[in-house]
């Protein structure tokens, strides 16, 4: 590294994000106080005395905010386990399949949207012609039925979404769901929240 001081530094976070049922918040506390004596030391150094510190959040600070909704199209009954058939899967949440990095594959959280029922057992599929188009193994869920939404958590993020076909992307402002759309030269999110004046 050079002598000649630093003028920022970036370092990216990698704060955790509770995907699943067993997974437990970031207490945020306890990072702090584990930080703040590393980062003194680092600006006790002539070298970085003046540099200035970015912390990059980034999916930590959105993932829980976004859902996303996928509707039952049929089920079926099939050696001895219930399927519930879903308009999207994979091709639009990707990590909730476990497709995307993950070794041993794990229930993202998910509910029923609007009602209850007796609790069941069931696998959550979607749409294409492979096994591997799984969104939900054995999970505990109020009974299934088609035309049912259900719901996966912490679905805002970089990975969650890799086609943009029959996909609508919204936005809560207020009382009032609005869909996002993009002006030229920026993203949808970044359009609508010029436009709301955030």
């Amino acid at each position: 590294m050079s002598q000649s001081s630093t003028a920022g530094t970036s370092c990216g976070s990698t704060k955790t994000v509770p995907y699943h049922e067993q997974d437990s918040p970031l207490d945020l506390g306890a990072v702090a106080q584990s930080t703040v004596s590393m980062l003194d030391i680092f600006q006790a150094n002539p070298r970085f005395r003046d540099t200035r510190m970015v912390l990059e959040l980034g999916r930590y600070l959105v993932a829980e905010s976004g859902y996303y909704l996928t509707r039952v199209t049929s089920t079926k009954d099939s050696r001895g386990k219930r399927f519930a058939i879903c308009d999207g899967g994979m091709n639009h949440h990707l990590p909730a399949s476990g497709n995307f990095g993950m070794v041993i594959r794990r229930n993202y959280c998910l509910h029923k949207v609007g009602g209850d029922g007796e609790p069941e057992r069931i696998d959550l599929v979607g749409p294409l012609c492979t096994s591997i188009d799984r969104l939900a193994s054995n999970a505990e869920l109020p009974r299934v039925e088609a035309g049912d939404l259900r719901c996966f958590h912490a679905a805002l993020d970089r990975h969650a979404n890799r086609c943009q076909e029959r996909r609508t992307d919204s936005v809560w402002h207020g009382r009032e769901m609005q869909r996002l759309r993009a002006r030229p030269g920026q993203s949808p999110v970044q359009s609508n929240l010029a436009r709301m004046g955030v």
